[in-house]
């Protein structure tokens, strides 16, 4: 039983280190890019939205936001699909027309990816940091 609580613990404890994690990478993506407008975020996870830093605008409503991090498509309203849309997802980067971008994890390995003609389409500006991400279609 001791084992069994102290392996609960370390599990909880990774899984609370990788939100940490996750929050860092997309804070810094949000910090290094820019739109035409305020910079105010959105996402339908909202342990995610509260970890993000302090620095960034954050809402609890898509209608007033201005880019929307999403993890999951069917949460969201139509009105929401249609804003800028970071995801959370590879399938979702390739199904939601609007998303310009992505952050998620394949064979244990975290990728970044913009999608260059979705980042003119919504007018948004990357930094050199985030070059390296960009690329031309989706795979």
């Amino acid at each position: 039983m001791k084992t069994l609580l102290l392996l609960l613990i370390f599990s909880l404890s990774l899984f609370a280190d990788s939100l940490e994690l996750e929050a860092k990478i997309l804070s810094f993506i949000i910090e290094n890019i820019s739109i035409d407008q305020e910079k105010i975020v959105f996402s339908d996870d909202s342990q995610l939205l509260h970890n993000l830093t302090h620095t960034i605008t954050k809402v609890n409503s898509c209608d007033k936001a201005s880019i929307i991090i999403v993890k999951n498509k069917f949460t969201l309203n139509k009105e929401c699909l249609t804003k800028r849309l970071f995801v959370l997802d590879y399938d979702c980067l390739e199904k939601l027309p609007t998303s310009f971008g992505a952050f998620f994890f394949k064979k244990g390995r975290a990728n970044i990816v913009f999608i260059e003609p979705r980042l003119k389409q919504e007018k948004i500006h990357i930094s050199k940091k985030l070059q390296p991400y960009l690329e031309d279609r989706i795979w």
